[in-house]
């Protein structure tokens, strides 16, 4: 019997670890975010000193937008529903605290057995009413009632590391919904941050297309008087009222989108459409606080979808072991000890009541393997997919980084030829309008390079939202979301 169970172990030793062998890769991290960087070990870059990422309340200079962030995160029905998921991986975890030791449970138990007249135990009992080493208390009627009042244990002796690889897979599920939460929070603060800056940009927008829609008119107002002493066409009125009437359809454009930005910042905040008080936009105002790019070690330890895939890998590696543990012997101990009687009035007449039990087992799994085995190629198959998933996230951070910081010199210098084109064109509606009073330039060519310099102010208020997202995208993209 001893060389047999050692023959069998052995075989589910080997038969288990040759069916799933660990998917393992060695992960390579670039050291910088230039174009040609160098590759090293994920381990190694890991060992470098502690990042400066500001959290958002630094990072974010508006004081009405830290007050609509923090609003957003007492009430955004998203960030509440990942709350839940929380708790309810957090009943994996509380299930398994205990899973290594004992149970114990306490209980009251009845009830009554009937044996038959030609069976060994009706024999057997109807005889004992006729010992002379018996006493009424201890005759055994028929029906044999029977009560215990006392409790049961069992424990499953986790030899070799099963139960404590299930503990530490749900620990580890529960701290990578932890992060779950925590990259929907980061999500939320870029969502709204990005809200809340195209409104402010929007209403820059709306105040160019206001003071247009006031020279515009005083414009129609001098073409009209001009028409009236035959220094003007009526020609000259139509283009007037025709640019007035474009600016205007842009303006109520500009009201839609700020409509808009407010019901999506309303809905982020959890409240119903509202107006969202915001600050004057200041370009001459630092709106963000530094963010200093260094290696790519920032994103190993700040994007909470890194950090939830690791938690995952971690969790899919102590399943795929635990899978593995249940091919080998099980031993388990199962013991009671309490108040046993056949009648209830002797039930608590102790010491003589008083009973126990102790048994203990090893079981090995034969028939049931290929359950198992099915269970143990699933856990691998999952194993692998959660290595490659935690690569493909490392991949998507650095390369969303490397954009971002690409995409910021473009804007930058796109920011710079408009602010040059403004000037000369700013200097061409001062130019123009002289010319026409000196009647040397049509006043065609005043509602030209007028137009051109009305859509260059909002060309320019484009980019600069543009500037402005990416900021904030870069702030999230380097796993910004924290609260100081």
């Amino acid at each position: 019997m001893k060389y047999l169970l050692i023959i069998g172990l052995i075989y589910s030793l080997t038969a288990c670890k040759s069916m799933s062998p660990e998917y393992q890769k060695d992960i390579q991290v670039p050291v910088d975010y230039s174009s040609n960087s160098s590759l090293k070990p994920m381990d190694s870059i890991r060992k470098v000193a502690a990042d400066s990422l500001p959290a958002w309340d630094k990072f974010y200079n508006d004081p009405a937008l830290t007050v609509l962030i923090d609003s957003a995160f007492k009430r955004n029905i998203d960030l509440q529903i990942m709350d839940a998921k929380v708790q309810q991986v957090q009943a994996g975890v509380v299930f398994t605290r205990g899973i290594r030791l004992p149970d114990l449970h306490a209980g009251l138990s009845a009830g009554v057995r009937k044996f038959g007249d030609y069976t060994i135990d009706g024999v057997g009992n109807y005889d004992t009413k006729f010992s002379q080493n018996l006493n009424d208390k201890q005759r055994i009627p028929n029906p044999v009632p029977d009560y215990f009042v006392g409790v049961h244990s069992t424990w499953e002796i986790d030899i070799w590391g099963r139960l404590k690889n299930q503990k530490v897979a749900a620990l580890r599920r529960f701290m990578a919904t932890e992060f779950g939460r925590q990259l929907a929070a980061t999500e939320l603060v870029s969502e709204v941050a990005g809200n809340y800056y195209a409104l402010v940009i929007l209403d820059e927008q709306r105040l160019k297309l206001i003071d247009n829609i006031d020279l515009q008119e005083k414009a129609l107002q001098v073409v009209e008087a001009e028409f009236e002493t035959g220094r003007a066409t009526e020609v000259a009125i139509n283009l007037t009222k025709a640019q007035l009437l474009e600016t205007k359809k842009l303006l109520i454009e500009i009201e839609q989108q700020l409509k808009i930005h407010e019901n999506k910042l309303s809905l982020l905040s959890g409240t119903y459409p509202r107006e969202i008080s915001r600050s004057q936009l200041r370009f001459s105002d630092s709106l963000f606080g530094m963010l200093i790019l260094t290696d790519p070690h920032m994103l190993l330890k700040n994007r909470p979808d890194i950090l939830q895939a690791e938690q995952s890998l971690v969790a899919s590696k102590a399943d795929l072991i635990s899978a593995r543990k249940a091919f080998y012997p099980t031993v388990q101990l199962n013991s009671s000890f309490g108040l046993h009687a056949f009648r209830m009035a002797v039930l608590f007449d102790a010491p003589a009541s008083i009973a126990y039990n102790l048994a203990s087992g090893m079981m090995m799994p034969v028939l049931n393997r290929r359950a198992l085995k099915a269970q143990l190629l699933e856990a691998s198959g999952k194993q692998k997919e959660a290595y490659l998933n935690y690569e493909k996230v490392i991949l998507t951070a650095y390369t969303e980084v490397n954009e971002l910081v690409q995409l910021n010199q473009y804007v930058d210098s796109m920011i710079s030829l408009k602010n040059e084109e403004l000037i000369l064109l700013n200097e061409s509606v001062s130019s123009v309008r002289e010319l026409y009073v000196s009647g040397r330039a049509s006043f065609l060519e005043i509602l030209t390079t007028q137009e051109y310099f009305l859509h260059s102010q909002i060309e320019l208020l484009d980019l600069q939202l543009r500037k402005m997202q990416i900021q904030i995208s870069l702030f999230k993209a380097l796993g910004g979301g924290k609260k100081s």
